[in-house]
């Protein structure tokens, strides 16, 4: 770790890790916890882990990215605190863009004007589904004329609001879609994030459908809900820059970009992870022990030259625009050549004026031409 602390680099991404929320959803896994006594001592970790920070004190900081778990759910005067103190870490801060990620049971007028005030210029919301059933089924705490309501509140606020939504959760229909496509184009935000349920092992909405318990809609109809909502945001002026992102004017999320084009990225907080040149690292897994001692790490690797190659590739090709090819070129010259060999006849791959991407077919069925990447050995 002594050699990963000790790197001087230029403009650097930071993520803050919150794991605080009211209730964890049943389709939820990343860390999490509804524990609020923890809070203080959590903070007081999480400020010791900025400030010990060698390689934040050798940087410019572009973006700062506060995720969770449910930022607004805990005491606003904590993300003061937490952005002071990357900030007078930091070598150099400015950056262009300061996200925050909300729910729509803890936002309040007075919170988002402060949190503007501080410098967040960036707002998140996670409606997820404009349907009440949906929402009561998935364990969601907020019902739709709250998220209509935050984020009205938000726009008020913020000129660049982001939509979170989720298809495929339990109950959803084509017509919860279309409920979706309305809240939107009443708030008209800058940007949507459109995201297919995925299930994992550690959650209850695992448990539950291996019971019997609860049921969700078929791949046939979660492809049509997600078309549907493709559709209808092109309609209303976005633009699909990536798998599950779209943007209006020119308003793409930042911070993401950073991970998507495989750039330098510093995480604080428990279970939050790191990229610097070859090095990748995720902090504990566990609240406590992040309390405990913030330092301790659940992963740490340094890749090799291919498996950076195929970590470039996984998250650029998330990209409509794909990849520079003459970018490549510059860091792995051998194993492109190798690449390109390897994917030439293949339709779900395009590659063409200087750019690798993805066909339309691959962005349709982008698991199968990731897992296309996985099988390739340029070991």
């Amino acid at each position: 770790m002594g050699g990963f602390y000790s790197l001087s680099m230029n403009d650097l991404y930071v993520y803050i890790h919150i794991p605080f929320c009211e209730k964890k959803c049943i389709y939820c896994d990343f860390l999490s916890v509804a524990v609020k006594s923890l809070e203080e001592e959590y903070f007081q970790s999480l400020i010791k882990d900025i400030e010990s920070s060698e390689i934040l004190k050798n940087s410019a900081v572009k973006t700062v990215y506060f995720g969770g778990g449910t930022p607004s759910y805990v005491d606003e005067r904590y993300i003061d605190i937490v952005l002071n103190t990357v900030a007078k870490t930091s070598r150099v801060f400015d950056p262009e863009e300061i996200t925050i990620e909300l729910n729509p049971e803890s936002t309040d007028g007075r919170k988002i004007k402060f949190y503007r005030f501080i410098g967040v210029n960036r707002a998140s919301l996670g409606v997820q589904a404009m349907d009440d059933e949906v929402l009561e089924a998935s364990g969601r705490i907020h019902d739709a004329a709250q998220a209509e309501k935050a984020a009205f509140l938000l726009r008020e606020v913020f000129d660049n609001l982001n939509l979170d939504f989720i298809i495929g959760l339990p109950g959803s229909s084509m017509e919860a879609v279309e409920q979706n496509l309305k809240l939107i184009e009443k708030v008209k935000p800058d940007h949507v994030s459109v995201y297919m349920l995925e299930i994992h092992e550690e959650t209850p909405l695992f448990s539950l459908l291996k019971k019997g318990r609860i049921h969700l809609p078929s791949d046939d109809d979660m492809a049509s809900m997600f078309d549907e909502m493709m559709e209808g945001l092109t309609e209303s002026g976005f633009e699909r820059y990536e798998i599950s992102n779209f943007a209006k004017d020119g308003k793409r999320s930042l911070h993401n970009l950073s991970y998507w084009l495989n750039k330098n990225y510093i995480g604080f907080g428990a279970s939050a992870g790191g990229h610097v040149g070859n090095y990748r690292y995720v902090k504990t897994m566990s609240v406590q022990q992040y309390i405990d001692n913030p330092f301790s790490l659940s992963y740490e690797r340094h890749n090799t030259d291919c498996e950076e190659f195929k970590e470039t590739l996984f998250m650029g090709l998330r990209l409509v625009d794909g990849i520079s090819i003459e970018s490549l070129k510059k860091r792995f010259p051998e194993l492109l050549k190798d690449f390109l060999v390897y994917v030439s006849e293949d339709s779900l791959f395009s590659i063409k004026d200087d750019r690798i991407k993805l066909s339309k077919a691959g962005l349709d069925l982008s698991k199968l031409a990731f897992e296309k990447i996985v099988r390739w050995n340029c070991e």
